[in-house]
């Protein structure tokens, strides 16, 4: 099991809402937060300028003003710095070197901005950030070569480079010809310099925030919805994943891929996905995947939903770290994109099934079952009350249309016991155990 590494604790009480620099009002002229920004007609994507204290490397993803959703809203936590926050630090990239026992935090300079009196009120990152046992945590802010924009203004690309180690590239751009095509890639990119074999690791952390509502709910094809911490190793079962601010699903969806090639997206898997915390406010930072550079937390298997959710990516996983002789790179990929309603995922060999979400009201009842589901076309339904031996004690067909919904059936008659709830909508199913008193 992987050792939770505590941090230190920030201002006593502090949350990440609370981490100001005195509100913005007495920093010192020139002090204050830089960014530069990858944008389309739908959406944003705010990255730590090079020339800020806490740059460059950080970023935050937002809707833009043609997106259904609205302009401004959160896929990534972020604050604008004219609220008097700092800059979008609260997701960001490791870069592990194997070889050389070293873990490198893309974003997070060792600095502190000065307020009017010289006091210190951006702290440095790196002193609250803690590194893998037996690995030396280093900020990659000293070996920072470029940013820049590229494809117009659709992306941003930084650039590190660590002498006789590694090149470092991160790549952050907003996709797409129209809304439905239209998606925000993280990229990075590593190529051994060392002039020997080397072995890396990428770790691309994301705090997912549904326009403002911070615990979301995670759920992918093949488990359902769940709000409790998991990681999943590669092969990761499912091709994507999707959150929303409601557990069942709300009115906005944030989608995550995994290995979903559909729309010309080409991932890269990985091999590890966490669903976990960021932190929470009885330990605030010290006990979610923020503070750890490299770590995992989801071990723990506490409630996020509801509380404070991030997502994290690991390519050159430990036990299986990523390879590279003299000059060759490794690409790392994934995709993010949000909706306003579920969504039909395609790929080019397979559509999935019309459920994109079935739960019931409790999982204790009397009198009725009450069933609660989402689907993404029109389908015909069968909903079957089965007992442990397998044999159907109650069925219903329906036609239901695209969308949320809800059946109740009665079942006063039922003895008591043990059952199974089998939702059938074209070729899916789901099924869900519940109590009858």
């Amino acid at each position: 099991m992987i050792t939770m590494i505590a941090c230190l604790s920030l201002l006593g009480g502090a949350t990440k809402y609370e981490y100001l620099h005195s509100e913005g009002i007495s920093l010192k002229p020139g002090a204050s937060v830089q960014t530069i920004s990858a944008t389309n007609t739908w959406y944003e994507g705010i990255v730590s300028d090079a020339v800020d204290c806490q740059g460059p490397g950080t970023y935050s993803f937002l809707t833009n003003a043609g997106h259904p959703w609205g302009d401004d809203l959160n896929i990534l936590f972020y604050v604008p710095p004219s609220s008097g926050y700092d800059s979008p630090w609260w997701s960001y990239t490791t870069v592990r070197d194997y070889t050389g026992a070293r873990e490198y935090i893309l974003g997070y300079n060792e600095c502190c901005e000065e307020d009017e009196w010289g006091d210190c009120v951006e702290w440095p990152m790196l002193d609250l950030v803690a590194g893998t046992p037996g690995y030396t945590l280093e900020d990659a802010y000293p070996y920072r070569t470029g940013q820049s924009n590229f494809n117009g203004t659709a992306g941003v690309r930084t650039t590190w480079s660590i002498s006789g180690v590694m090149d470092i590239v991160e790549e952050i751009e907003m996709t797409g010809t129209a809304f439905e095509n239209s998606r925000i890639r993280y990229t990075v990119i590593i190529t051994n310099r060392s002039g020997s074999q080397r072995q890396f690791g990428i770790r691309g952390f994301f705090d997912i925030n549904v326009a403002g509502n911070d615990g979301a709910y995670f759920w992918d094809p093949v488990n359902g919805w769940r709000q409790d911490e998991e990681a999943w190793n590669k092969p990761i079962p499912f091709k994507y994943y999707v959150v929303s601010e409601v557990y069942g699903g709300g009115i906005r969806y944030i989608y995550g891929n995994v290995s979903d090639s559909s729309y010309g997206m080409t991932p890269t898997p990985p091999d590890r996905l966490s669903y976990a915390y960021w932190g929470d406010y009885a330990e605030p930072f010290g006990n979610g995947l923020w503070c750890n550079a490299w770590l995992d937390c989801s071990q723990q298997n506490r409630n996020v939903g509801g509380t404070d959710a991030s997502v994290a990516y690991w390519w050159g996983y430990d036990g299986t770290p990523i390879i590279l002789d003299p000059n060759q790179s490794f690409t790392g990929t994934t995709y993010f994109f949000a909706s306003p309603q579920p969504l039909a995922i395609e790929d080019e060999n397979a559509q999935p099934g019309p459920v994109f979400g079935v739960r019931l009201r409790s999982s204790v009842v009397t009198e009725e079952l009450a069933v609660v589901y989402i689907l993404t076309r029109d389908a015909e339904a069968k909903i079957g009350v089965y007992d442990l031996s397998g044999r159907q004690v109650i069925g219903l067909e329906k036609s239901l249309k695209r969308g949320q919904g809800e059946l109740r059936m009665p079942i006063p008659d039922l003895p008591e016991g043990l059952y199974y709830m089998r939702f059938e909508a074209d070729c899916d199913a789901r099924t869900i155990r519940f109590v009858k008193q």
